[in-house]
């Protein structure tokens, strides 16, 4: 008698039904019609779900005699709440048998015809484990990102994942906010998120950076933004805009990432204060502030306001004094 599933290649299946259907629920859709066939003969499984508006995701699960899985996953013209997505996953699974973890699955993903709004993208590759019912992604790139971690399957679908931007175009940023496709923008965004959790609500937590850009009518000098909060929400914390005048301000608030705007509304709706610095001695307005990308010097314009060496600490100077200040980091 042949099994065909196996627990981990139920698993397997139910990962990527999980995992691509995500998104279609994520936009408030909650059931699909399907239809699906099974091959004892040739080992083979497939399921095709029927998404809307003729648009639909279809898996093929098959295995050999050796136990090694192919997979042929074809998404097309998926609406999900950040893009159109059409692509085509192939993927392979080689059975790996040890006495300390028992069997597990060494596999690799590309993808082909990849399109994002109707728009060539650049393709998907993967290398990955299975074993004791959890994915470890050793290496998953798409473009100028990068992904490392784990996705844990037992009981329900959790994250351990982080991700690396690295000069990824501000205009793919903007869009990731708004959906703005051609909204005005320039400069590269580089940094990481670390999500984790629940596939439905995961945890993300993140830094960004970028310098020499605009977005519309903001130009700066540099950004630096610092985020975590439960998906759709992400509160900003110990984050900065220089613009490109000089004039530098924090960035604190909240983001709803499922509610897509114009960005320039997102923005707006930050609340932005002059970075000020106090210890027991002075109080520190900085008025500009001159950073350049991969350098550790920073050249600032403070207005400084001593304090009185009082018991209270409260009173203050009647008299300022504008300094430079140059800071070179180790």
């Amino acid at each position: 008698m042949i099994i065909f599933f196996d627990s981990m290649i139920k698993n397997i299946f139910i990962f990527l039904c999980a995992g691509l259907l995500w998104p279609a629920l994520s936009a408030a859709q909650t059931h699909f019609p399907f239809e699906g066939h099974m091959d004892f003969i040739r080992r083979q499984v497939s399921v095709k779900f029927d998404i809307a508006d003729k648009s639909f995701i279809s898996i093929q699960v098959s295995v050999d005699s050796k136990q090694d899985v192919q997979l042929v996953v074809n998404v097309d013209h998926v609406k999900t709440p950040l893009a159109t997505i059409s692509t085509v996953l192939e993927g392979s699974l080689m059975g790996v048998h040890s006495e300390q973890d028992g069997r597990s699955l060494n596999g690799t993903m590309t993808s082909r015809y990849t399109l994002v709004n109707y728009k060539p993208m650049p393709e998907l590759n993967g290398i990955f484990e299975i074993k004791k019912q959890k994915v470890y992604v050793h290496s998953l790139s798409l473009g100028k990102i990068s992904c490392q971690g784990l996705v844990d399957f037992r009981d329900s679908l959790s994250l351990d994942l982080l991700l690396k931007l690295s000069e990824v175009e501000m205009g793919d940023f903007v869009w990731f906010l708004s959906n703005e496709q051609n909204a005005p923008s320039d400069g590269l965004v580089s940094g990481e998120i670390h999500i984790s959790g629940p596939l439905g609500h995961p945890a993300l937590k993140g830094r960004l950076s970028s310098y020499e850009g605009f977005i519309k009518d903001l130009v700066f000098d540099s950004m630096f933004v610092n985020f975590e909060g439960i998906y759709p929400l992400i509160h900003l914390h110990d984050s900065s805009v220089t613009e490109a005048n000089g004039f530098s301000f924090t960035l604190e608030g909240t983001l709803n990432l499922s509610q897509k705007t114009d960005f320039r509304k997102q923005f707006d709706s930050l609340d932005k204060s002059p970075l000020v610095m106090e210890d027991p001695t002075k109080l520190e307005w900085t008025f500009k502030r001159m950073q350049k990308e991969n350098t550790s010097s920073t050249t600032e314009l403070k207005y400084l306001l001593k304090k009185k060496d009082s018991v209270d600490r409260l009173e203050r100077d009647n008299s300022g004094m504008l300094g430079i200040e140059r800071r070179v980091e180790f």
